[in-house]
């Protein structure tokens, strides 16, 4: 039986990671033991979830944690000017190439190339990249000389490389050139992630822009768990920042007014709170229709105590409040 990785290992192996969640800790655990491989890794998650950030972890836990580790986001670069990005190209090639320059794959000798937005390469170009994974070598653009590098190669995406493979959008071939595979769950599915990065960050955002704010009232840290986060820690992390430059100075908690205006447009509806909570078959019901119907259920749970059916809900009191006026629904303490 594979011992689990404790906090104390979590914090030495993967000292870039807040990790309170046992989603996020299984993932760690996965990481740690392909750390000791040189196999090429894909590693799959939505934008923001913190594939580079594993990546860079893996690198530095590897035996190639001397050698360099070099991001790449191939969808940042033209069809045309990959190619001679990722392999180099010798002097004369092209216009303007008026000496030989190596390229990251050849740069990463030793070390570790790390590929973000595979989903995104042109078809072409995965050609390229495919043949490098099998023969581990290829020539510079414009050159005839074959190069030989020992890189290993990690490649990230948040798109579904199964459909593209369907669709004839991705390389079968290339897809399976990547044997090991990590999946990094959205923010909103490791929620007890949200409170260790809160406080982790608010100390470091308070020191940056020196301000007065020590802790994070129980409002706002049931607010910020309840959101979807689409762009995940990333979005978290800015949305968090902004809201300490711009709280009041003269208060030491970060309240719920001062995150909940950063996020108007992007919060969670009602409906994602009642998931888990007994209710089925809701397919035919509208939105307010199963609104209702789950603070009607949570009243009769805590026998109309709306201040214990919030709690249950994630939410505050007065949002709950606000939601039975317009429902109608009277409940006495």
């Amino acid at each position: 039986m594979k011992q689990k990785l404790s906090a104390i290992d979590i914090k030495k192996n993967f000292p870039r990671f807040i990790a309170a969640d046992s989603k996020t800790v299984a993932v760690l655990q996965q990481a740690a033991e392909l750390a000791a491989s040189e196999v090429d890794l894909l590693l799959v998650g939505e934008s923001g979830a913190g594939k580079e950030l594993l990546a860079h972890s893996i690198h530095e836990l590897s035996s190639r944690a001397a050698g360099p580790f070099i991001p790449l986001n191939v969808s940042a670069f033209p069809e045309t000017v990959f190619e001679a990005e990722l392999f180099g190209y010798e002097a004369g090639a092209f216009t303007g190439a008026a000496k030989r320059r190596q390229g990251w794959y050849e740069q990463a000798h030793g070390g570790t190339l790390f590929l973000d937005e595979i989903g995104h390469l042109p078809l072409s170009q995965q050609v390229r990249l495919l043949r490098v994974l099998q023969e581990k070598a290829f020539h510079r653009l414009g050159g005839r000389k074959l190069i030989q590098a020992d890189v290993r190669v990690m490649a990230a995406t948040d798109r579904d490389l199964d459909k593209l493979v369907e669709q004839n959008q991705f390389l079968r071939s290339l897809y399976f050139r990547f044997p090991a595979r990590l999946v990094l769950p959205p923010l909103r599915a490791r929620p007890a992630d949200i409170p260790a990065l809160v406080r982790y960050f608010l100390v470091v955002y308070t020191r940056k822009h020196q301000k007065n704010l020590i802790s994070v009232s129980a409002e706002a840290m049931a607010y910020l768990k309840r959101q979807s986060w689409p762009g995940n820690v990333r979005q978290l992390l800015s949305v968090l920042e902004v809201a300490v430059i711009h709280a009041d100075p003269t208060r030491q908690t970060l309240e719920v007014d001062d995150v909940e205006p950063l996020l108007k447009g992007w919060e969670d509806t009602p409906a994602r709170l009642v998931s888990g909570s007994g209710l089925a078959g809701l397919d035919h019901l509208r939105l307010d229709q199963i609104c209702e119907l789950a603070i009607r259920q949570r009243l009769e749970v805590y026998r109309g105590n709306k201040s214990k059916a919030a709690e249950s809900l994630g939410i505050s009191r007065g949002t709950f409040r606000a939601w039975c006026k317009k429902d109608g629904i009277e409940a006495d303490e």
